[in-house]
């Protein structure tokens, strides 16, 4: 049977066949290019997390998308997307670390969104690196360093200092305690060698 186009009839669309306007049955077939329930859908960019998508048409009829208002270029959904673009990290809030206490490899921030990405990613303190009683990184000062011109702990001390008539004066002392202990008894030495120079002065003259 041959169908004629009917003025007053809705007219075949890309889902339905036209209706009668008289009796609204459907008759003749569908129209696939003949698209009445298209939705516009603006461009929008994506962002660091959420995609985007290209400007197109999607017609709720029929299920189908278009990158045209005319509905002649049909496109995949997959088409329309724009995946995300994903953070751009950079770092802030460096804290190098030091002999004494831990630092900070700092904080990740998105140069983009301003979102925190990671933070307290700590850098172990360094330690000091002694040499010769002294760091060489920040100049601290070894408390347990002993200097090898000083005398061994329980060394003993003699100090001779010949006189006239073939007497000598001789003293003795036991080293012990902290090096600055020991500073104290060098100290003391050399005041008894002076005394004793004064003596021997005093006995020639």
């Amino acid at each position: 049977m041959r169908f004629f186009a009917c003025v007053w009839c809705d007219e075949a669309a890309c889902a339905s066949k036209a209706i009668c306007s008289v009796c609204g049955a459907e008759y003749g077939d569908i129209n696939p290019n003949n698209h009445k329930a298209v939705t516009a859908v603006a461009a929008k960019d994506p962002t660091c997390t959420v995609n985007g998508n290209i400007e197109y048409w999607y017609c709720t009829a029929c299920g189908k998308y278009f990158s045209d208002e005319a509905c002649t270029n049909e496109i995949a959904y997959e088409d329309t997307i724009i995946p995300v673009a994903g953070h751009k990290a950079a770092v802030k809030n460096v804290i190098p670390a030091t002999c004494e206490l831990d630092g900070n490899a700092g904080d990740l921030y998105c140069s983009v969104c301003g979102q925190l990405l990671s933070t307290n990613n700590i850098i172990p303190k360094l330690g000091h690196n002694y040499v010769d009683g002294k760091c060489v990184v920040c100049g601290a000062i070894d408390p347990s360093y002993v200097s090898p011109d000083a005398p061994d702990e329980g060394e003993e001390i003699v100090i001779e200092e010949p006189v006239e008539g073939g007497i000598s004066l001789t003293t003795t002392d036991s080293v012990s305690g902290t090096s600055s202990d020991k500073a104290v008894i060098t100290l003391i030495a050399i005041a008894l060698i002076s005394a004793a120079a004064v003596v021997v002065g005093k006995v020639r003259a």
